[in-house]
């Protein structure tokens, strides 16, 4: 597990909504190298414009992933929007990624609409939007993506923070939405991939995760109890079901008896 990854998050997320994550994935991967990048309109990229295609937004990520690795095969992490992204790279560029993890994502030609986003999630998210006070906000976001209910004050302090320093603008979001409908299931690729999905997921109903791994002849790992954010709700979990998965892939061939 040497090579590097690559985190790729949802909507209107950026790295630092990773967490813990990060450095328990780069500990189970031996100190494997982890780049948890932003997509364009969030995190350090904020003031960007953001595509309103998936793969145009692909496309940034993957030239900041090679300005700084170049030469690299990493293997992929995408979570929501970020799984679409890790979707559309591994299938258009293919040989260039080892192999990618989906958790929670959709697209459409594998789900319904009402499926892809659950309609009492739309209704939540448009509450949301409209909500100024970034601590309220984040703390409703919470509520939707994560089944947890023991938030301590100063994580929804440190979430509205990063918020307050570093805001997605409506128009990014209402791009990284519409380019997250527009997304369509991108043919089969040839590098392995993982799918994960939480049977409490309040915001994509799970089942859009278990036919992209029919479709796609996948394996598809269900978590009993997490929320839309399964890094969040239970890294460690995650990270188990990856090293497993991974070590599966590299185990040498047994010997003929």
């Amino acid at each position: 597990m040497s090579a590097p990854w690559v985190l790729l998050r949802g909507l209107a997320r950026e790295a630092a909504h990773w967490a813990e994550f990060a450095d328990l994935l780069s500990q189970a991967s031996e100190g494997a190298p982890v780049y948890a990048l932003d997509l364009p309109g969030a995190g350090i990229r904020s003031r960007e414009h953001c595509p309103t295609i998936v793969a145009a937004i692909g496309d940034k990520v993957r030239a900041d992933f090679q300005e700084q690795a170049p030469g690299s095969r990493p293997w992929l992490v995408g979570l929501s929007l970020g799984g679409m992204v890790a979707m559309d790279w591994l299938s258009r560029r293919r040989g260039e990624c080892a192999g990618a993890v989906i958790i929670n994502s959709s697209a459409a030609g594998a789900s319904l609409a009402w499926e892809r986003l659950i309609p009492s999630a739309g209704v939540t998210l448009a509450r949301i939007a409209a909500t100024s006070n970034p601590r309220a906000r984040e703390a409703a976001i919470l509520g939707l993506t994560s089944t947890r209910a023991d938030w301590p004050p100063a994580e929804l302090d440190a979430r509205a923070e990063i918020a307050r320093l570093r805001p997605v603008s409506a128009r990014n979001a209402a791009a990284q939405i519409a380019a997250a409908g527009r997304f369509r299931l991108p043919p089969r690729p040839s590098a392995p991939v993982l799918v994960l999905a939480s049977l409490g997921d309040r915001v994509v109903a799970p089942r859009c995760s278990e036919r992209i791994a029919s479709l796609w002849k996948a394996p598809c790992h269900r978590h009993p109890s997490a929320g839309h954010d399964l890094p969040l709700d239970d890294p460690r979990w995650v990270v188990d079901q990856i090293r497993e998965w991974v070590s599966q892939l590299t185990a040498p061939p047994s010997a003929p008896k």
